[in-house]
């Protein structure tokens, strides 16, 4: 189930972050709530805003389908956003894969690597306006979603 959590932000805007329980991605146990999350996240970072160009891969020319399965197409758009978050200046691993945060770090403990899931959550809060914390006001947010969330106040 995914998690979200309140995080510590020099941001007045960003006090929560969402992260899944399981790692997302080839290989991986690909629970279909944390699919979910991933894709609407990688939804997201598709939009194209004023200052930045939307994290789109080479060919696609749609948006990805948020329905929770994991596909090929789910781990290109993996895959593109972490060597474009790198490219941009987020020390992401190249891994082609979205782990847990678990150390209430923004980096890995294995690889020292900023988490993806953590850039995810900063395109968002890059690409929406209005709530910027409460992910279910998105009119796009999977419905089907609501009910996995756990939330943790650390």
């Amino acid at each position: 189930m995914p998690r979200v959590f309140q995080v510590k932000s020099s941001d007045p805007k960003i006090q929560l972050a969402y992260t899944v329980e399981q790692a997302v991605g080839t290989g991986c146990p690909n629970p279909r709530a944390d699919v979910l999350l991933v894709q609407h996240l990688l939804a997201i970072a598709w939009i194209e805003i004023p200052a930045s160009k939307g994290f789109r891969p080479p060919g696609e020319t749609k948006p990805l389908k948020v329905d929770g399965m994991f596909g090929p197409v789910t781990a290109r758009f993996i895959k593109f956003f972490q060597e474009e978050a790198r490219r941009r200046g987020a020390n992401c691993a190249l891994d082609n894969r979205v782990d847990p945060v678990t150390t209430g770090k923004p980096t890995g403990s294995i690889t020292g690597t900023f988490y993806t899931i953590l850039a995810m959550n900063a395109a968002r809060y890059n690409r929406q306006a209005g709530n910027m914390n409460d992910i279910s006001q998105d009119p796009a947010f999977p419905g089907e979603l609501r009910k996995h969330f756990i939330i943790d106040w650390a």
